[in-house]
């Protein structure tokens, strides 16, 4: 009986170990890894939708607009409120991560 008690507690504890792993990684993924705390949780990132996504876009644009005049490679995207691939690679290339915080949001505005 006592080896089997002994299997269930590592057991137990190895779940419990990579259940705490996978909360702290969810909650490090909604954290802006450049500017930490400052820098404020995720706002807006790929797979989301609405109106708010499309007025990213239109921002983006506006400033994908400035780097081609300063002679940067940089094309416009869609603007149809679903934040894809599309959107991610010009939040790459105007803000230097795939996503928006809030703060970079109200700033694009």
């Amino acid at each position: 009986m006592e080896g089997k008690t002994k299997t269930i507690l590592i057991v137990v504890g190895c779940v419990l170990a990579v259940a705490l792993v996978v909360f702290l990684l969810l909650k490090l993924k909604k954290k802006d890894p450049e500017s930490g705390v400052s820098g404020g949780a995720v706002f807006l990132q790929q797979g989301d939708t609405g109106s708010k996504v499309e007025t990213l876009q239109k921002n983006l644009n506006k400033m994908l607009a400035d780097m081609q005049e300063d002679g940067i490679k940089a094309q416009q995207i869609t603007v149809d409120g679903i934040f894809g691939a599309e959107t991610a690679t010009a939040c790459k290339m105007v803000l230097g991560h795939e996503y928006v915080t809030e703060k970079e949001f109200d700033e694009l505005n």
